[in-house]
């Protein structure tokens, strides 16, 4: 059984078929946020933030990585840098020490950051393209997942 946490509309219902919603980063200091349009995509398993988007709310990325990591995409390989960001909230749901990749992202998407697997996974998601809706029902263990 799940418990339904939150729906949301599309931020950009024209921009078919690409799902996009607002998410909110918060910084290092947890005063200092940005808000954030973001696209899920179930086929990326990382979460990624522009780099810009990161640095500007005090992250150093060279200072603060945990790791480089390798991804793979239509366009080949590239490396890139797995920080923890104090919080992210996105769909009414919070994550606390989220991992994210920060990577550039090309000028023709119209997104500054990406909802990955390691988001995702978390939950049951029903998308409704008619209604143009995104839902995430919450399992009721996930707190202890969510730490």
């Amino acid at each position: 059984m799940s418990l339904v946490v939150a729906e949301t509309n599309f931020l950009k219902p024209d921009e078919y078929p690409r799902i996009i919603i607002e998410a909110k980063i918060y910084g290092m200091d947890e005063k200092k946020y940005i808000y954030i349009p973001m696209m899920i995509d179930t086929g990326s398993l990382y979460t990624i933030i522009s780099i810009d988007i990161i640095e500007s709310i005090g992250y150093d990325i060279e200072n603060q990585s945990l790791r480089d990591v390798d991804t793979f995409s239509l366009s080949g390989k590239t490396t890139s840098k797995l920080i923890e960001i104090n919080k992210l909230e996105a769909i009414w749901t919070e994550f606390n020490n989220m991992e994210v990749l920060a990577k550039s992202i090309p000028n023709e998407i119209p997104v500054v950051g990406i909802l990955g697997l390691n988001f995702l996974s978390k939950f049951d998601i029903h998308i409704s393209f008619s209604r143009k809706v995104i839902r995430v029902d919450k399992m009721p263990y996930i707190n202890d997942m969510l730490g």
